[in-house]
């Protein structure tokens, strides 16, 4: 079996289920949670620049963009620079609903490396950064 392909699914499927069910009292699914975790973080983000950043094609983050347009939780803004690029804000609502997310994400990762110590943290956070670094090579 492919050793590491089947723990970062494992980890993949595990975390997908933990964050079902920490964001279901909410008005989000688990995609739009983390686009509105990185909106809140960087107000006035463009929508390429989420799907850049969490390397995802363009036509679900404009789909997922629509639908938080439309529940009131960010508003889309034409570019000045670019008549074609849409920077992304929160509203108010946004905002609030970050308040309490945000709580969420900070939780479970504490929970998913709560085993292992401060140093195997940043070993963990390294090898992954260069995981995510040889990806970008190969899939860019």
């Amino acid at each position: 079996m492919h050793d590491f392909m089947n723990r970062f699914a494992i980890i993949h499927r595990q975390s997908e289920v933990y964050l079902d069910r920490a964001i279901k009292e909410y008005p989000l699914n688990s995609t739009q949670y983390v686009y509105m975790l990185v909106i809140c973080e960087n107000p006035g983000i463009s929508q390429e620049s989420i799907c850049a950043k969490l390397r995802i094609d363009k036509a679900p983050v404009a789909r997922s963009m629509k639908e938080l347009e439309k529940g009131g939780y960010i508003r889309r803004q034409v570019s000045k620079d670019d008549k074609r690029m849409y920077q992304i804000y929160p509203t108010q609502d946004g905002k609030d609903l970050y308040a309490k997310i945000s709580k969420i994400d900070e939780s479970g990762e504490d929970n998913m490396v709560s085993a292992l110590s401060s140093k195997e943290r940043d070993q963990l956070r390294l090898l992954l950064d260069k995981i995510i670094k040889t990806l970008d090579g190969k899939l860019s």
